[in-house]
């Protein structure tokens, strides 16, 4: 590990995608840019966990921020088989990482379905598992999906695929996408649901309010999850986990998108069963 190192640089960024944009943006603007995604922390960060590989990489970034986890219905987590863990998507950044370093303490081999920006993140090839948000079944991804679902390992999945959002009030996620159902059935594993107990700041989700009442497309508010994730350092999250689903739940009775919905309402309802340390 070199304390020069350098995994994140904003301008080089525009530079290499855009030259022509890259010399219209002033100055003011890379600089507001990068306090916003702590491209200094960033790359602080990154360099100290460089020498740990997967979920240990994760367990080292809440060590170094003082992000600790309140784990609740341990009881519900199995000795051995093969899941798929689903929650909810409150944060944005710390969920993500706290459920890999969670779930790899009782099962050594997770598969964790991220974005595209996440799969540069070096020495996590082993964990990371592309999301497919544009539907292309490209024969090479499916053969990436089925060779994750029929291993060993445990998939851990957002069904939402974006962070929660303030709806009437309410922190909630969107609609869950109905891929975990049929992943489940089609690979006979039963599904785990996880209610991560937590919110964003207030600015965040005022942001996205007042980006879609201007009718503004961009997901501006996405821009701040770096600076949410940062806000939580010294703080516990608590994690609930919910008894085993079986995969035979998930009759032809209804399509695969309401068991999706419903598996929402199942998670969901797990929030009641503890009081989270952060609610």
């Amino acid at each position: 590990m070199n304390n020069s190192d350098v995994y994140i640089d904003i301008e080089k960024v525009f530079r290499q995608k855009n030259p022509r944009l890259f010399t219209m943006i002033p100055r003011f603007i890379f600089s507001y840019i990068k306090k916003i995604i702590h491209q200094n922390d960033l790359n602080r960060d990154l360099r100290i966990i460089a020498p740990y590989k997967g979920a240990e990489k994760m367990r080292k970034f809440l060590e170094i921020h003082s992000i600790k986890t309140h784990i609740n219905g341990r009881e519900h987590i199995p000795a051995d088989g093969r899941y798929i863990f689903v929650a909810n998507h409150p944060f944005g950044g710390p969920d993500g990482i706290l459920l890999m370093a969670c779930i790899s303490e009782f099962f050594p081999h997770i598969k964790f379905l991220v974005n595209d920006l996440l799969l540069h993140l070096p020495d996590m090839e082993e964990v990371f598992l592309p999301l497919n948000k544009h539907g292309k079944n490209s024969k090479e991804y499916l053969t990436l999906i089925d060779s994750a679902y029929t291993s060993n390992a445990q998939i851990i999945v957002f069904p939402a695929g974006i962070v929660s959002r303030k709806i009437n009030g309410v922190i909630t996620d969107l609609e869950w996408q109905k891929s975990c159902v049929t992943y489940a059935k089609k690979y006979k594993r039963d599904i785990i649901p996880i209610f991560i107990h937590g919110k964003n700041s207030n600015f965040f989700y005022n942001l996205a309010y007042a980006r879609k009442r201007f009718g503004i497309k961009a997901n501006l508010e996405m821009f701040y999850l770096v600076d949410e994730l940062y806000k939580h350092t010294n703080e516990t999250i608590s994690v609930t986990f919910g008894k085993p689903i079986s995969y035979t739940y998930f009759s032809e009775a209804k399509k695969d998108k309401e068991w999706a919905q419903e598996l929402k309402q199942i998670t969901y309802a797990l929030a009641k069963q503890t009081n989270g340390n952060n609610n």
